[in-house]
């Protein structure tokens, strides 16, 4: 086994910050939910909550397989963007799901 590359080393270790630095906002996206319960008065800060309660997680677990597995930078880069596209998916449906529960659900029998 060869040794590593010193900008090899250099890549891991900004690996292994960005995940812990996904899992703390994570942390703390949780904290913010279970500070503030959900409610439609402040429904553009629930939505952020909920997503980056979903997304940081996933980020961190992207950017630690990255380095196990030792991928490309076109491959991590293209994982990271496909779950950016998944991200702005999942708002657009929240926000449709929340306004369908706050508006039409009176509506219905």
């Amino acid at each position: 086994m060869e040794p590593a590359r010193p900008d090899a080393k250099r890549r891991r270790r900004a690996q292994i910050a960005a995940s812990l630095i996904f899992l703390v906002f994570f942390v703390l996206a949780v904290l913010g939910l279970f500070a503030n319960p959900l409610d439609f008065a402040n429904l553009g800060s629930n939505v952020f909550m909920i997503v980056g309660a979903v997304l940081f997680p996933v980020l961190a677990i992207i950017f630690l397989t990255s380095m196990l597995n030792n991928w490309t930078m076109e491959r991590e880069t293209r994982a990271v963007r496909r779950t950016f596209r998944y991200a702005i998916v999942a708002v657009i449906v929240i926000v449709l799901a929340l306004v369908f529960l706050k508006y039409l659900s009176p509506l219905l029998p």
